[in-house]
């Protein structure tokens, strides 16, 4: 089985597929942060909660998602990277103690041009949501994965952890099909 991971301080979401690249697991962890302190306490719960969420499934690789893949230059500030860098470090540190597997972590931009996924590109002058530049790897999901299903907030708009949850799916394939050699 294989888990792939996108890690966060806010949202860190997860996915199991089988030895077939079938989705069997999606889900996410919120960690409880405290603003000004860094959440080493919290990495490690993230991370005792999914290997107790995951253990049964005999995960043989774990993929995780580059933590700096995503960040455009000028966008976070030093001291953002630097805590989602240890945070990412720390879980997945703590997840090869727990499962006894070593992490690969993947380069966002890999995992979406090895499943041909288009990114969402902004006319001039156009501001994209964050929403709206996750919206091609949720539909992704969506569409490959019949059991990736989402929920709607109260505004009728889906929760913003299932785009956590769609990344996460998208390393976790990517992972997947490199292991396996497909493409």
């Amino acid at each position: 089985m294989y888990l792939g991971l996108d890690i966060s301080t806010s949202c860190t979401a997860f996915s199991v597929l089988d030895q077939n690249g079938n989705l069997i697991l999606v889900s996410h962890e919120f960690p409880e942060t405290t603003p000004g302190n860094f959440p080493y306490e919290e990495a490690l719960n993230v991370s005792t909660n999914i290997y107790e969420r995951c253990k049964e499934y005999n995960i043989q690789a774990i993929f995780i998602e580059n933590p700096l893949s995503k960040f455009a230059s000028g966008k976070s500030t030093a001291a953002v990277i630097s805590t989602l860098v240890r945070f990412n470090s720390l879980i997945s540190y703590e997840l090869w103690k727990l499962f006894g597997v070593k992490p690969e972590h993947i380069p966002f931009t890999q995992a979406r041009t090895k499943l041909g996924i288009k990114p969402k590109k902004k006319e001039k002058g156009q501001k994209v949501t964050d929403r709206e530049k996750k919206e091609p790897y949720l539909n992704w999901a969506l569409d490959k994965h019949p059991s990736f299903v989402v929920s709607l907030n109260r505004a009728g708009n889906i929760n913003m952890f299932h785009y956590d949850e769609a990344d996460s799916l998208v390393i976790a394939t990517a992972g997947y099909l490199c292991q396996n050699k497909t493409t």
